[in-house]
């Protein structure tokens, strides 16, 4: 039996939560510039989704809710602001967007991913050694994630860490989705727009074919959660997106609680979600 509805912690409790994701028409997204808020901007009727990670009150999501040594000079890499999401009908792609505090991947946000600035610990440039970001996709809602996308956790070769991005199937392990890499599938392999950087801050990427994964039922939407951190770096903690339902519009059962049981979020014209943001802490650039 399908799952027909995803649970959600927030701060305040439990909650049902269903994002009704408008369908982006082709080249919403255009040139992606590794700057989330640029590339994934929430206007109405744009199709943009955004899933902000453990809001607050307010319904922005906290700059502290991933624990870091006292010594760090900003905040961690591996803290997560929110995932965003853009669906081009005419080419059949998903583009996704992990938007973060500081610069994805740089443990100790000093500002510069590989660079280590305080005297512990790890920062490995271009994810590399154990450092992973991933995107997780539940196709047949059965609570159990099908696809994961990403640099993950274990690499080979001796390549720099972003050039192990791929598409796989989920393959389960007991250490977490960085680890759950599968075989590749190389139909639906997109492209990862910028290894992070001062000037390119983000996690950007796409996922090809999007609609002809196996399993996926576009009445019914999908779940999706998210990851980034490393096992190994000691000075930071990791960060998670929690499972989160998409839907497409006009198609299957919308259950969109009231803006205010949403902690902040609200339903724009078009059927997006979106919420009411915080300003960006700076990136140190």
């Amino acid at each position: 039996m399908r799952q027909r509805n995803c649970p959600i912690l927030f701060t305040v409790g439990f909650g049902l939560f269903l994002a009704s994701a408008g369908t982006a028409s082709a080249g919403a997204i255009g040139t992606m510039t590794g700057d989330v808020e640029v590339d994934f901007p929430i206007a109405p009727k744009n199709g943009v989704v955004a899933i902000v990670d453990n809001p607050g009150a307010d319904g922005g999501a906290s700059p502290w809710d991933v624990a870091q040594h006292q010594k760090l000079p900003g905040t961690t890499g591996w803290n997560i602001k929110d995932l965003r999401l853009a669906y081009d009908d005419s080419a059949d792609r998903m583009y996704l967007g992990l938007n973060f505090f500081g610069i994805a991947g740089d443990a100790d946000g000093d500002g510069d991913p590989g660079s280590l600035s305080v005297g512990m610990g790890k920062d490995m440039p271009s994810l590399g050694g154990m450092e992973s970001i991933v995107v997780a996709l539940d196709l047949n809602l059965d609570g159990v994630p099908d696809v994961v996308s990403g640099v993950p956790t274990q690499k080979s070769g001796g390549a720099p860490g972003t050039s192990a991005f791929t598409v796989a199937k989920y393959q389960h392990a007991e250490a977490g989705l960085g680890f759950s890499f599968g075989d590749t599938l190389a139909d639906h392999v997109g492209s990862l727009a910028f290894d992070p950087s001062a000037e390119h801050p983000d996690f950007q990427f796409t996922i090809d074919n999007f609609m002809k994964l196996e399993g996926l039922v576009p009445e019914d939407g999908f779940i999706i959660s998210a990851f980034a951190g490393a096992p190994d770096d000691v000075i930071a903690g990791e960060d998670f997106i929690a499972s989160t339902r998409i839907a497409f519009p006009g198609k299957g059962n919308q259950n969109v609680p009231e803006p205010a049981t949403l902690l902040g979020w609200a339903l724009i014209a078009g059927g997006a979600i979106a919420y009411r943001g915080r300003n960006r802490v700076s990136r140190g650039r």
